[in-house]
């Protein structure tokens, strides 16, 4: 099997490629984008339709993309986004809405990491507060989170899966000192003698949207530093009261590089509590190890629910097979 960093690292045919139409290869990024494959020859497609076509649009859609393989706007780059963005009547060129949100939250992102000034660009007024003081709180909350996980003797992660099911692993994953738990985790189709019932950190993805929201006081957010780039929030604010901590783009970026895919939101948690000064053995998993060659549900609490194809599913079973040989780990 290829390496995965290989994969990422691979460049796409560069003849072939001067042979096709632009609107044709601005069609082949996008699907490469929407496929999940998060890839330098992927990059290499949207900077050649940008140097192409010199479309404002076509440079933002080439930034957005390089961000979620997880880069940062270097000075050059946020230069040449300033002189898009100030084109007279920008929006006939279609830099309005979505696509203008886009580039003041690149910007207010590149002006926070790079030069330390607080930007609300790109936020709406009724979420000015909320956000603020989630971003102003990032630091705190982190060394706080440091300090309980460092008195904890175990950490249990527990993930969605069927494997759960008939496993009478309720009582142990309770006994634990941290429980981290995923999205929508609790149903009609789950038992506590299974799966527990104590959560301590509940990760959740972006756009999730439910009515279900754990007792819990902390709350990861999923994605590549979703805190500089959700756009849409209302669905967000009934756990503005919540400790909301976000993953830093380094720990996406690094898997990213070893999946050429977009992390699960599992392996990432898994990165972001392993970056912490936390002893490793002292992380246990329970509820994880989907593997796609074998015909097997996804999701215990959701049946219905399918494993979406842009996560690089077989590198990420492999990745954790190290975790999943650990005491209590099912």
């Amino acid at each position: 099997m290829t390496p995965v960093t290989d994969v990422f690292l691979q460049r796409p045919n560069y003849s072939l490629c001067q042979t096709i139409d632009i609107r044709t290869l601005r069609t082949q990024a996008i699907q490469l984008s929407q496929r999940g494959s998060y890839c330098i020859a992927s990059l290499w497609l949207f900077r050649k339709v940008w140097l192409r076509s010199k479309k404002p649009t076509d440079y933002i859609a080439y930034l957005v993309f390089r961000r979620a393989l997880g880069y940062l706007l270097t000075p050059t780059k946020v230069q040449i986004l300033q002189t898009l963005s100030a084109i007279p009547k920008r929006w006939l060129y279609g830099v309005y809405g979505h696509r203008w949100r886009q580039v003041q939250m690149l910007k207010a992102e590149y002006d926070f990491y790079r030069l330390q000034k607080l930007s609300t660009a790109g936020i709406q007024n009724a979420d000015l507060y909320m956000i603020n003081h989630w971003r102003n709180s990032q630091d705190l909350w982190q060394q706080q989170l440091v300090q309980y996980l460092e008195a904890a003797f175990r950490v249990q992660l527990v993930g969605n899966s069927p494997k759960l099911r008939n496993s009478n692993l309720g009582n142990y994953i309770d006994t634990a000192d941290w429980v981290i738990r995923f999205n929508h985790y609790f149903g009609e189709h789950c038992s506590t003698e299974d799966t527990g019932r104590k959560c301590d950190l509940w990760v959740i993805a972006p756009g999730f949207r439910s009515t279900f929201v754990p007792d819990c006081d902390w709350v990861l957010l999923s994605g590549p530093n979703m805190l500089w780039w959700q756009q849409l929030w209302g669905h967000l604010k009934p756990l503005s009261k919540k400790k909301l901590l976000s993953v830093p783009l380094e720990q996406w970026r690094h898997l990213v590089r070893q999946l050429a895919a977009p992390p699960s939101a599992g392996l990432l948690t898994l990165e972001y509590i392993s970056a912490l000064p936390v002893e490793i053995s002292r992380i246990k998993l329970a509820g994880f190890g989907y593997n796609p060659d074998v015909t097997q549900d996804y999701h215990l609490a959701l049946p219905e629910h399918k494993a979406t194809s842009r996560h690089n599913w077989q590198a990420e079973y492999q990745y954790l097979q190290r975790w999943l040989d650990n005491e209590g780990s099912q």
